[in-house]
């Protein structure tokens, strides 16, 4: 077999697709994300009740649908046959029609997601249901925006496996975008092998394996700006 991963990686590839025709190939868990992600979207714009809310505002088209998956690991998926449960919230907000009444222009979706183990880390064909959906009517409600729960540095902290003093070193690094030539983000890359001290790059490699932490766009949820 040759030795080069470049040449015989496709030829697997291609024996897999000839024995599965329907199979789906992913060159990483971020391409999963984004995979499940398209898909959901797909189910939640084509479901009744969302239509029947977006039908509800005078709007002037889709400007937002945001659908953050929970996070998990192939590696967590259950053994073959059994389903993975997960559950989540968003949104899709509409564009405001300015020169029409308004009514709303916000539906709060809720979704579910089932991967049924078919490997180690491969799975059946995914399957969606949008268990709420409907027209957000609190907007003229006078609520304080909540602050996030979590500092960068506390969440770069959860993810390396260090102390939040010792992440504080890290929250200056600007992380590498990986997107789309279109503008869609498909993760995040910090890469911390030259900014940060001997002592901490030892740890992070210790705990974390690299000096490298991908992380996907949900990584940013609920993280609060360092001016907050």
């Amino acid at each position: 077999m040759p030795q080069d991963g470049a040449l015989w990686l496709p030829l697997i590839v291609s024996a897999i697709g000839h024995c599965l025709p329907g199979a789906k190939f992913h060159d990483s868990e971020f391409a999963v994300d984004e995979y499940l992600l398209r898909l959901v979207e797909d189910a939640v714009l084509r479901d009744d009740d969302v239509n029947s809310a977006m039908n509800q505002t005078d709007n002037d088209g889709i400007g937002e649908v945001y659908l953050p998956i929970e996070e998990f690991h192939l590696a967590e998926l259950p053994p073959p046959g059994e389903e993975l449960d997960l559950s989540f919230g968003g949104h899709v907000s509409m564009d405001i029609d300015t020169e029409r009444p308004y009514s709303g222009h916000r539906i709060p979706v809720q979704v579910a997601l089932w991967l049924e183990a078919k490997g180690r880390v491969c799975f059946a064909a995914p399957r969606f249901e949008v268990l709420e959906a409907g027209l957000d009517y609190g907007w003229g409600d006078d609520e304080v925006p909540q602050q996030p729960p979590r500092t960068l540095a506390e969440a770069l902290a959860d993810a390396l496996g260090l102390e939040v003093a010792e992440a504080e070193e890290l929250v200056d690094i600007e992380p590498i975008v990986n997107e789309s030539d279109d503008g869609l983000v498909y993760s995040y890359l910090f890469d911390f092998s030259e900014e940060v001290s001997p002592e901490l790059a030892q740890k992070i490699l210790a705990n974390h394996g690299e000096l490298r932490l991908e992380v996907s766009p949900a990584f940013f949820d609920g993280v609060r700006r360092a001016d907050d």
